[in-house]
């Protein structure tokens, strides 16, 4: 089990409510892509930030290299698949809040996809994102439609060894990930993965 403990939640807790009054049904597609985290920090985190000792230069820069170039990305996958479907699609880059937290916007997001959303696009590199492999275990729990970018299924046997793969990565790199293990687990606690690792 995840808890997360939100220090915002009721601010949270009656954002969603206003959306239930938006959005009807699970009608909602998904895009998850990394934002604090994913591949463009672990470079510049092993060329760059790991030298960076003052916090306020730290924070600074993660931001203007990292987190910039990763919402875009989720901005720019956004507004080609829009111009192409005529499905709603909800993405996490445009919702910045100053005070929350990253447990605030995990809790934020995992309810928007539990209430609103029949399928998941991943975007290429979301193993690297806490976020987004919160956001698979949240959907796995959820039944609802898991998709890379190109719209093929990911699998839990797939996703569970990208995970891995960007685990060893962020261990080379003497980065944290405590949270990514904890959710590994149970995500190969599902039931299905187990029916898959038998076949």
């Amino acid at each position: 089990m995840i808890q997360l403990n939100p220090p915002n939640k009721g601010e949270i807790d009656q954002r969603i409510e206003q959306l239930s009054s938006l959005y009807t049904g699970k009608d909602a597609i998904y895009i998850s892509g990394a934002i604090t985290t994913g591949k463009n920090y672990v470079s510049w985190y092993v060329n760059h930030g790991k030298r960076i000792e003052n916090e306020v230069e730290f924070n600074k820069q993660h931001y203007s290299v990292v987190i910039t170039k990763n919402l875009d990305n989720i901005k720019d996958f956004t507004a080609n698949l829009r111009f192409k479907s005529k499905d709603l699609i909800i993405e996490p880059a445009s919702l910045e809040v100053d005070e929350w937290t990253q447990p605030d916007y995990l809790y934020y997001w995992g309810q928007v996809i539990i209430k609103f959303v029949r399928k998941i696009v991943f975007l290429d590199g979301w193993n690297y994102s806490n976020g987004c492999i919160f956001e698979y275990y949240i959907g796995l729990k959820n039944n609802i439609e898991l998709v890379d970018q190109k719209f093929k299924l990911l699998n839990q046997v797939n996703a569970i060894s990208r995970i891995k793969a960007s685990i060893r990565e962020y261990e080379k790199s003497k980065i944290n990930v405590e949270f990514q293990k904890t959710l590994l687990h149970e995500i190969e606690k599902n039931e299905n993965y187990n029916q898959q690792t038998k076949v």
